[in-house]
């Protein structure tokens, strides 16, 4: 059995696991303009995607130096539903994320792993600003 057959497959049963952990989080596909300023629209209905919701605390640097702060960490686990949610494309910078809480922000960073074998998303990270 190979190190990716064993990711695949503890992949899906984390999620079968941890699924009364996951809430709803409600996501928007952002759309550019083809306009010279590439206006964010968002001519979508939000989905509401399950995901495990996170706060982290990371350090940001600031004028003045690092501190730190804690920032919403959310983890996609079932990748089926976040690809018919963003058309195939994955989560990106400029969409738009909705936790639980009501609490919002711009998408700082996007984690995941790639299957190299299928070469498809097994898990994706948000963390958000």
């Amino acid at each position: 059995m190979s190190l990716l057959t064993i990711l695949r497959s503890g992949i899906k049963t984390i999620d079968k696991i941890v699924k009364p952990l996951e809430g709803d989080v409600a996501f928007q596909k952002c759309v550019l303009m083809n306009d010279a300023y590439k206006t964010p629209t968002f001519p979508y209905s939000a989905i509401i995607l399950k995901a495990i919701v996170e706060w982290k605390e990371v350090q940001v640097p600031s004028s003045s130096g690092l501190i730190d702060a804690t920032r919403p960490t959310i983890l996609f686990l079932d990748i089926a539903a976040l690809m018919t949610a963003t058309l195939g494309e994955g989560i990106k910078e400029e969409d738009n994320l909705v936790l639980p809480d009501g609490t919002t922000g711009p998408v700082q960073v996007i984690n995941g792993f790639l299957d190299a074998g299928t070469g498809k998303i097994i898990y994706t990270e948000v963390i958000l600003g």
